[in-house]
């Protein structure tokens, strides 16, 4: 059996300059980008926002955001923003494109885990070895919930 591979997805700041590499896993990433050539979600996504409209929450957006230790974490955020369901980034991904949610970073995360590629203040060579060089120095170990 091979080794299981740790890919990551970069999510791109809407009109801005940021990235923040996610880690998934090699089915998280197949299924991602199956979403981005218009396949169905896969049905548990459907489940997971049924589930929630049943016991009267909506999920209204997921966010990344970066614990004590620096490591990157997701979580579904509820109705009024007050309530958080934890779960995996590569999972959280998949809820919010499968129901077409909006994705946000908290600052915390951005300021540990994210890379500006802003070229004023840099060349394009510089900025995607900057990115690069975050990929690197990452393991997946560092995104992972406690």
């Amino acid at each position: 059996m091979a080794p299981e591979m740790d890919l990551v997805a970069v999510l791109v700041q809407q009109g801005g300059s940021l990235t923040l590499p996610v880690p998934v896993a090699p089915r998280e990433a197949a299924l991602l980008e199956a979403l981005a050539h218009g396949a169905p979600p896969p049905g548990w996504v459907s489940l997971i926002s049924s589930l929630t409209v049943a016991l009267g929450g909506t999920v209204r957006h997921i966010e990344f955001d970066a614990d004590d230790d620096g490591a990157l974490q997701c979580s579904l955020i509820l109705n009024d923003s007050h309530k958080r369901l934890p779960c995996g980034c590569g999972e959280g991904l998949l809820i919010a494109l499968g129901q077409q949610l909006p994705i946000r970073s908290s600052a915390a995360a951005l300021g540990i885990r994210g890379v500006d590629l802003n070229c004023d203040e840099q060349t394009a060579d510089q900025a995607v070895e900057r990115l690069r060089w975050a990929l690197d120095s990452a393991s997946a170990d560092d995104f992972r919930p406690q």
